[in-house]
């Protein structure tokens, strides 16, 4: 009877989690990082080749997820992910519970940590609505935890284990983070254990190897580290008030001063086997999550299921000692906030959760219409519907067309193969020898349209700050002709009477 009382407050944070999450089925093509992926993975499944005839600075892994949906539900693949994504909450939300049993919280306190992770996972404040990398990794990430701590002597649990920390590199290096922190508490756990390190760590190895294999297959092995190492040195430090190396040896001074702590704590017994892992997760991620200088939203996201763990292993053990871990990271926050700290703040602590479900149940319930709905979207995604309703009917599919502005979601919705690897501006101005890159390239191709969109564009809400591109306005003044304006966005044909190309430079 009590068993059965216990599964239905399971079901009730897994229905938490659903309910929480299921407006978001409602939302429009309109987030920057999914329309890249799209994007992207559009362009592989027409024959395109990672890093060089598409590009984004992300592994492989997410394009391929997206290509997953795009190809077995065509038209439908948009909401198929947001579905998915509803799948990974609910999965989360057991596994958190899942954990919270193998650690030995009791039935009670695993079933608090459920809930807790379905509040985190469910509420917008962290874009988990989102289908972006981390809601992906987080998953393998936590069933990574759970079959690990699972062994019994078996090789298969750490096997998987070392396995989902693997695939967790396909999307991302931060898993690396979580992988850190479980394999500093493994080595406490299980020292030199063969039975567990051998299998964990060929399992390690396992989706590395394909990785490798795949970059070494497709001859874009050095184009995967330029992009996710090289670029990625200054992406963090584009923006000038992110000075990532004047305050990244503090932050890793805090991390290792944290871990040396929770280590030589352990060894003295002075803190339980719970208190060492769950302190290390969450050092750790919260090391990872600022990484960049950035406190965008979706960074926080890995942090939300050792938040949940934490707080409920507090309620279960009544040790308000245990909050002593966080404060060096909370106070690093507040001493030197990273870019981007202000907004996330005015997003969990302003109105946006009511705004947010206001405004999509309006939509869904029929108060308000579909226009009005993406008014409040940010790009408006009406804008390039209407810009495939005018190239569909001027531009046939074999002309290439080249779009210049922030529309990443672009090549997917127009159906149209990118005429230039980069989607979007900041891909490329400001970053050393990308402008001269894609100048030459477009000069030695002359796309027969070029689509630029206005820094105001029609009805946004916002004004695109984008510094001009002097060569690319140079190639268009001297062999394109002015077409129209659909939407926003300007539209130049290829003037084939002229002498192309004459006069460059």
């Amino acid at each position: 009877m009590v068993m059965a009382k216990d599964k239905k407050f399971l079901l009730l944070a897994v229905a938490l989690v659903v309910l929480l999450r299921l407006p978001s089925l409602a939302d429009p093509m309109y987030y920057l990082d999914e329309g890249v992926y799209a994007s992207v993975a559009y362009e592989i499944g027409q024959g395109g080749t990672l890093y060089q005839t598409t590009w984004d600075l992300k592994p492989p892994g997410i394009f391929y997820v997206y290509l997953f949906f795009q190809k077995l539900f065509g038209p439908h693949a948009f909401l198929a992910q947001r579905i998915f994504n509803l799948i990974l909450g609910v999965l989360g939300v057991w596994g958190v519970y899942r954990l919270a049993k193998i650690l030995n919280f009791g039935e009670k306190n695993s079933l608090v940590a459920s809930l807790l992770s379905a509040v985190y996972l469910g509420l917008p404040f962290f874009e988990t609505q989102i289908f972006n990398t981390e809601n992906i990794f987080i998953v393998t990430s936590l069933f990574a935890f759970i079959f690990g701590l699972k062994f019994k002597g078996r090789w298969q649990e750490p096997f998987l284990a070392g396995f989902l920390f693997g695939v967790g590199q396909w999307l991302k290096i931060h898993p690396l983070f979580d992988l850190a922190a479980f394999g500093i508490f493994a080595l406490y756990k299980f020292r030199l254990n063969k039975k567990f390190w051998l299998p964990f760590v060929a399992g390690f190895a396992t989706p590395l190897l394909a990785l490798l294999c795949y970059l070494v297959a497709n001859g874009i092995l050095t184009d995967f580290i330029e992009t996710n190492f090289s670029y990625n040195l200054f992406y963090v430090e584009e923006l000038p008030q992110i000075a990532i190396f004047g305050n990244l040896p503090i932050r890793t001074l805090l991390l290792v001063a944290a871990t040396v702590v929770l280590m030589f704590s352990k060894f003295k017994n002075k803190i339980s086997e719970n208190t060492f892992l769950l302190s290390l997760w969450f050092a750790f991620v919260f090391y990872g999550a600022l990484l960049s200088a950035r406190a965008y939203g979706h960074y926080f996201i890995s942090i939300l299921i050792p938040v949940a763990l934490l707080l409920s292993f507090l309620i279960h053990k009544k040790s308000p000692l245990i909050l002593l871990t966080p404060l060096p990271f909370l106070l690093y926050l507040l001493l030197t906030p990273p870019h981007q700290l202000k907004t996330l703040r005015q997003e969990i602590f302003s109105n946006q959760a009511h705004f947010y479900y206001q405004h999509r149940l309006s939509y869904i319930t029929g108060r308000m219409s579909k226009r009005e709905f993406e008014k409040d979207f940010t790009p408006k995604p009406w804008r390039l519907r209407e810009l495939k309703a005018y190239l569909d009917d001027n531009v046939p599919k074999n002309e290439s067309v080249y779009l210049w502005g922030i529309s990443p979601w672009a090549n997917y919705i127009l159906e149209r193969r990118p005429a230039q690897k980069y989607l979007m501006w900041f891909h490329v101005l400001g970053v050393k020898d990308r402008e001269e890159e894609v100048f030459e390239d477009l000069f030695s191709k002359m796309p027969e349209v070029i689509i630029v969109e206005d820094n105001q564009p029609e009805e946004e809400s916002y004004e695109i700050s984008r510094p001009p591109f002097f060569k690319l306005q140079l190639l268009i003044d001297t062999n394109y002709r002015f077409e129209t304006t659909i939407a926003g966005y300007n539209i130049y044909r290829l003037a084939h009477l002229a002498v192309t190309g004459q006069g460059l430079p």
